[in-house]
């Protein structure tokens, strides 16, 4: 008899009150003393035409039956990269139940579930979550992420932090979890020459090369990501040797994703060291 056992819908009245009862202390504990809207059963059924809600109970040896609930996950169905998706989120156990290695059983279900629909599969941690176990997400099989908007999730609590997509197949338009953080691909440079910060790239094909933004706009209605589409310009200070030609779609992409870094930087209002650290 295994001793965990992941319901993939409501069997019974009860296996929903029992999830009613964990998603709202989820919200409880997450939110603090924050005001926020408890989950209803109607909430549940409106829900359901997006979200697959897992329980997992712990065996009952002494009546032979699984009736200890002591986890749940939601599996959010959504559209990425043109792709239908199923996400693993809002995984939550019971106190006595954490650090037992226990998200891999949900890992699990929501992989077969994936395949079953022919959907792509992905893990959605918080940021924080994402950043202090990218080793440990990579021994799990997840290759490639991107950073979800702001649109994704919006009613789901846990999205008042940063969360992010992570995939166990290459996904085009994601980035390799083998990457560098794009916070260590650049740095601020001063320049007597230039009457902005430019930007010196570290790292990579495209290292030694100096560049500043010009005019940055945003698209007025979001893209199939549920991201506003960004329009940039930049100018070239330093090529650093590297042939015009050779400025693809990489740099472009690359480029783009540090402008997002520096915006982010100066949203959270935190200090930014300008001086030149490239010496």
């Amino acid at each position: 008899m295994q001793k965990y056992k992941i319901f993939e819908k409501f069997e019974t009245h009860q296996h929903k009150l029992d999830f009613l009862d964990m998603i709202n202390d989820f919200r409880k504990e997450y939110l603090n003393d924050l005001e926020y809207e408890k989950v209803t059963m109607d909430k549940i059924d409106e829900l359901s035409k997006n979200v697959i809600f897992l329980t997992m109970y712990d065996y009952n040896l002494e009546k032979d039956v699984y009736d200890k609930p002591v986890g749940i996950c939601e599996l959010i169905l959504s559209k990425r990269h043109g792709r239908d998706t199923i996400g693993v989120f809002t995984i939550y156990f019971k106190e006595k139940y954490r650090g037992l290695n226990l998200i891999s059983h949900f890992e699990q279900i929501g992989e077969k579930i994936a395949k079953n629909m022919n959907r792509l599969y992905s893990f959605i941690p918080s940021e924080k979550y994402f950043l202090n176990n990218k080793d440990t997400l990579a021994k799990r099989g997840y290759v490639c992420y991107d950073k979800l908007s702001d649109s994704f999730a919006r009613d789901n609590p846990r999205y008042l932090e940063v969360c992010y997509a992570l995939y166990k197949e290459n996904v085009e338009g994601a980035r390799l979890l083998s990457d560098k953080d794009i916070k260590d691909m650049f740095v601020y440079v001063e320049s007597e020459t230039q009457n902005q910060t430019c930007i010196g790239i570290k790292d990579g094909k495209f290292a030694g090369v100096v560049y500043k933004y010009g005019k940055v706009s945003f698209g007025k209605e979001e893209d199939e990501n549920g991201n506003l589409p960004m329009q940039f310009q930049y100018d070239i200070v330093d090529n650093n040797g590297i042939p015009r030609e050779q400025f693809d779609e990489d740099f472009f992409n690359l480029i783009g994703d540090i402008l997002v870094e520096v915006m982010e930087e100066q949203t959270k209002n935190e200090p930014v060291n300008r001086k030149d650290s490239s010496k």
